[in-house]
């Protein structure tokens, strides 16, 4: 699967999507917002400023629920260098990683729930 915007893309050029308004406002000029990646076809239509206003929102977020039932989990830049480093130390399976991640978040979480 590439890049699910450059598919949007080829699928608006080949027609198989049609580019809509903004589902907020009624705004004709849009992009297509993305609530999952690994559906590169199902958009919401936005416009620039409810677009930005999407990803704000998401970024609030930091662990959340993707529509396919995959819980996502939104790692700042420096616990995920934490996490790519420990990735390379050593052969580790996903999971291994995954659950790692997770124990690294909680304790940032924790530590500044303390401070």
């Amino acid at each position: 699967m590439g890049d699910p915007n450059n598919e949007v893309g080829r699928a608006i050029k080949l027609g198989i999507l049609v580019r809509g308004s903004c589902e907020v406002c009624g705004d004709p000029k849009t992009d297509g917002h993305h609530d999952d990646y690994t559906k590169p076809l199902q958009v919401r239509w936005l416009c620039r400023k409810h677009h930005a206003a999407a990803h704000v929102e998401l970024r609030r977020n930091d662990v959340f629920l993707g529509e396919s039932g995959i819980v996502r989990v939104r790692l700042s830049a420096s616990l995920h260098r934490k996490v790519q480093k420990q990735a390379g130390k050593e052969e580790r399976t996903m999971s291994s990683l995954v659950r790692f991640a997770i124990l690294e978040y909680l304790e940032t979480q924790c530590e500044s729930a303390q401070s």
